[in-house]
């Protein structure tokens, strides 16, 4: 009920903002099917060294923004005008944060599960393989189905006069999205059907593939590790490990991303040369 007069209140002192908010998530939520469209042409020109052009890439890239955009532009709305109600209580400022960090993660999933889509980004101009993107797709949307609900009522009693909350429901919620997130990972990162087994199988000299069974268990233990530490008491400590996780697979995904975009630029002027 707060949150709903919140917003109420947000909305009647700036109708003029939540009116052009409202109407640019409907329009881009409408206009899904031909942005999509426009994706798979973008795709669909680069088959050909005669039709392949820089620009394309570019336009990609453009509307896989546009596509992940209306749902955390609208989270992140609700966010702004939780922020601006006076008075606020102690519950609705840590959800007014947890909507802030929710914004944020939403853009960058949506982002992701966009890439990963057929004929997106990633199959289309960074050659990267169906399977892998289907499974790294359905991923995403897993751990988005328990870990954001999670990550909400965590932060709802993370101010103040919430810790009252925060030693019972909010190291519970903290728990089952850890639980949750080291359950993703085993199923995204197993050497028998996750994203990497194909690299593994065809490169077992890498890297990668000689480390892992290093990197897998400290991957998956990460994650239980913090259950650990919150049980111990070290709740808020182990709130922003666990929101430093999050960041570090962002670096990676965000390097790997900048890394595809560098070869694709470096093989389009390949391509031109030896024509």
């Amino acid at each position: 009920m707060e949150i709903g007069r919140a917003l109420q209140e947000a909305a009647a002192r700036t109708p003029l903002l939540t009116a052009v908010i409202l109407l640019l998530t409907a329009a881009l939520l409408l206009t899904r099917r031909h942005i999509g469209a426009a994706l798979r042409n973008s795709g669909g020109k680069l088959r050909r060294v005669s039709t392949d052009r820089y620009a394309y890439t570019g336009a990609a890239l453009v509307w896989t923004a546009l596509l992940a955009l209306p749902i955390p532009l609208l989270v992140g709305y609700f966010a702004w005008a939780l922020e601006q109600t006076a008075n606020a209580s102690t519950w609705l400022r840590g959800i007014t944060y947890g909507l802030q960090i929710t914004s944020w993660m939403l853009l960058a999933l949506a982002f992701l599960v966009v890439l990963c889509r057929p004929g997106g980004l990633g199959a289309a101009h960074f050659r990267w393989q169906e399977q892998p993107l289907a499974r790294f797709r359905q991923s995403i949307y897993w751990f988005a189905a328990i870990y954001i609900p999670a990550l909400l009522i965590t932060f709802g009693g993370f101010y103040e006069g919430g810790s009252d909350y925060m030693a019972s429901l909010g190291r519970l919620s903290f728990s089952l999205a850890q639980i949750w997130t080291a359950i993703v990972f085993w199923r995204l990162l197993n050497f028998s059907g996750g994203v990497l087994a194909a690299f593994i199988r065809e490169r077992p000299a890498s890297l990668i593939a000689h480390w892992r069974y290093l990197w897998f268990p400290l991957v998956i233990a990460y994650p239980l590790a913090l259950v650990i530490i919150s049980a111990q008491g070290y709740i808020f400590t182990a709130i922003h490990l666990g929101i430093g996780l999050l960041e570090t697979a962002a670096y990676i995904i965000g390097g790997a991303i900048l890394y595809r975009l560098t070869r694709r630029c470096f093989i389009r002027n390949q391509r031109r040369v030896s024509r």
